[in-house]
This record gives structure tokens, C-alpha cells and sequence, in this order.
């Protein structure tokens, strides 16, 4: 597994120390010049790998692959991104290190960025491709051209990504080789038939783990002053939503929705013990969008609108700490 704190800087450093490199016998070349500005010629004949730094504050890129060249990109930096592809979404979420992203020759591309990562990009020329696809079936003629991306982290992909990520660190006259090699690999599992994510029947019987249930918790904490998408939600423990909604229930009795309710009055709670926090700024920080909200779901969950509640708790605080409210002690 790759550590996470590893990642960002060892490797992103290793990325930005690529250098524009012409190779013999037009084989392959590193470049982190960022070719996926609408308009930019890409290299339909040689490999050209790049990275790409993403900023803190969001981004927004549209384009369309005009050329004969397949976009290979891998994450090396955790992020969170929007991807569509010919107008259809195809991944909204987390975006980590073993995922695998692909812009076949024609495709109509945006991606929405929404938090600082790093990946490499690999622009592998159509017919290098079509050639080796052919090969690996031994003569025969393939149609596999159509590559679906990879959305659930892969442990063999994100090996690839780390080697990646250290090309600049190879000897320049064995670079061509080393990242033609990498490609290969990455286009072999790209194409590799993928059923579902086997799942044993015990796992999908029994609920989430001490662990998991702790990582979901996390994110709740996390996303309390925010809606919270089940997807996402589901995609901290790598798995579909109907999976986690299953397990989730077998393990606290609710669904994840009901639960996160009586998290976020949970949580309010704690902050209605603080007079001077004004009613509306609690629900905005559990994540109501008005105070009426707020009041109304709090009344379902405990009989009593929250200023009520808070009078009340600061009335039985009050009377618990006057020593004249105790009983007195009979001999």
C-alpha cells in the first residue's frame, strides 16, 4: 500500500524534475509541459509522458482528443474530481492512487477538480496501441479499442503509477524503454476483462468494522456543515453504494441517512450547551440549511424545539449546581 503522506512529496517532487526529452529512434519522451490545453498539438507518433499539479481552489477543463492518441492518466496524490465523458458522467468522488482514467481518440472530455492532487499523464499514439492489442491476441483482430477507465483503486495500477512518478530518477538513454514498459503494462490491465469486485458472501453478510464504521464516522465529521452524497460516502471504504448502505445497517440497526441525522442533532446538542451560540449558526454548522429546518428535524428526533431543550439543560445545570436544591443529610 502506498503510504499517503509518501506520495505527495516524494513523488511529486520526482514529476517535476521530468525534463523535455528527445529519444532515439522516436520511441517514447517525458514532458511535463501540460498538453490538454484545448488547442495544443499532441505527438501522434511517440509516448510522451507528463504531470499535472493541481491547485487548491477548483478548475475547470474541457476539451476534445482530435488526434489518434489515447490519454492514459494515473493519480499520484490523492484529489477529488468530476469526470465526463461525451456528456456523461463517468466518476464523482474521491480520486486515488490505483484509479486509471482514459481519453480514447475522439472523446469529448471535462474534469472538475475540486482539490489539490497530482497525476501522471501518459499520451500513448493510436496505432503503438492497436499494434501491441493485436499482438497480445496473437494475430488475431481486435476491436478492444474502446478502453473503460478503472474506478476502483487497483493495487498493480498504483505500483505503476509509483514507477511513474520516478521516471525522471532513470539513466535518459534507458528512460524510452522504461516508460514504453510502463505503458505496455498499463494498457494490458486497461484491457483486461474486469467482473465485479468479488465479495464473499460472509463479508456481505455481516456489517461494516470497528475501523470502518471509525473512517465513516470521519467523514461525517468532516462533512457535518455540508450534504453528504452516499457515493462519496460509500467510496471511503472503496465500496458501491448498496454495499455500504447494506452493511452500514447490519451494523447500527438504521440506514446511513437516518443515522447522519441523529448525528448531526447529536452534535448540536453539544453545541446548544453554549449560550452564546445563536440558534441558526447551530444549524448551519450540523448542516441545515435554515433555522426552521433545523427546528423541525430536531422536534421529530426529540419531542422539544432546541431553544426549549437548551432552557431546559441550562435549568437542570443550574439547579444541579445550587447547594441550597440538595437534599439535606439526616442523621
Amino acid at each position: 500500500m502506498i503510504g499517503r503522506a509518501l506520495v505527495p512529496a516524494r513523488m511529486e517532487r520526482s514529476l517535476q524534475g521530468c525534463r523535455w526529452t528527445r529519444c532515439a529512434g522516436g520511441a517514447s519522451s517525458t514532458d511535463t509541459r501540460d498538453q490538454s490545453v484545448p488547442g495544443r498539438a499532441m505527438d501522434a507518433e511517440r509516448i510522451v509522458l507528463r504531470s499535472r499539479c493541481d491547485r487548491s481552489q477548483p478548475t475547470l477543463d474541457i476539451d476534445e482528443n482530435l488526434h489518434d492518441v489515447y490519454q492514459f492518466s494515473v493519480p499520484i496524490c490523492p484529489g477529488d474530481a468530476r469526470l465526463e465523458c461525451d456528456g456523461t458522467l463517468v466518476h464523482d468522488g474521491p480520486v486515488r492512487p490505483g484509479m486509471l482514467r482514459v481519453v480514447s481518440p475522439g472523446e469529448r472530455f471535462s474534469v472538475l477538480r475540486r482539490a489539490r492532487g497530482a497525476a501522471a499523464i501518459l499520451s500513448i499514439p493510436g496505432p503503438w496501441l492497436r499494434q501491441r492489442v493485436t499482438e497480445s491476441d496473437r494475430g488475431g483482430t481486435s476491436s478492444r479499442t474502446a478502453i473503460e477507465p478503472v474506478l476502483r483503486p487497483d493495487p498493480h495500477i498504483a505500483r505503476l503509477s509509483v514507477a511513474l512518478a520516478a521516471a525522471s530518477e532513470v539513466d535518459p538513454r534507458q528512460r524510452p524503454l522504461f516508460v514504453e514498459g510502463i505503458a505496455l503494462a498499463l494498457v494490458a490491465f486497461a484491457l483486461a476483462p474486469r467482473a465485479e469486485p468479488s465479495v464473499d458472501d460472509d463479508r456481505r453478510k455481516r456489517g461494516l468494522t470497528d475501523a470502518e464504521l471509525a473512517r465513516c464516522i470521519d467523514f461525517a465529521d468532516a462533512h457535518l456543515d455540508r450534504k453528504v452524497d452516499l457515493d462519496r460516502w460509500a467510496a471511503v471504504l472503496d465500496m458501491s453504494a448498496g454495499e455500504f448502505s447494506r452493511r452500514f445497517h447490519q451494523r447500527t440497526g438504521v440506514a446511513p441517512y437516518a443515522w447522519l441525522l441523529d448525528w448531526r442533532i447529536d452534535r448540536a446538542k453539544q453545541l446548544l450547551t453554549d449560550p452564546s451560540q445563536p440558534l441558526v449558526q447551530v444549524a448551519l454548522h450540523v448542516g441545515f440549511c435554515s433555522q426552521s429546518h433545523f427546528t423541525e428535524a430536531f422536534r421529530r428526533r426529540t419531542g422539544i424545539a432546541p431553544g426549549r431543550w437548551r432552557r431546559r439543560v441550562a435549568a437542570d445545570s443550574a439547579k444541579a449546581q445550587d447547594p441550597g436544591s440538595l437534599p439535606k443529610m439526616t442523621a
